[in-house]
């Protein structure tokens, strides 16, 4: 099952949503469709979840891809 997609300037990242010992974490990933891979970019509490995958300055992988 896909996560849901996030919003903004992530949009082309994936939200898993999961809790363990009653905290809220998230796995933050991206698809590549193409290649058939997963890209997993952060995992961890759901508190600052923006702020720290803004931290990671993550860019599409439309825009690595070199041709």
């Amino acid at each position: 099952t896909k996560g849901e997609r996030m919003k903004g300037e992530f949009r082309f990242l994936h939200s898993l949503h999961m809790a363990f010992s009653g905290v809220q974490y998230r796995v933050i990933y991206e698809i590549d469709e193409r290649e058939k891979e997963i890209y997993i970019h952060y995992v961890g509490s759901r508190e600052n979840l923006y702020k720290q995958v803004n931290r990671l300055h993550i860019k599409p992988l439309s825009q690595k891809r070199v041709v």
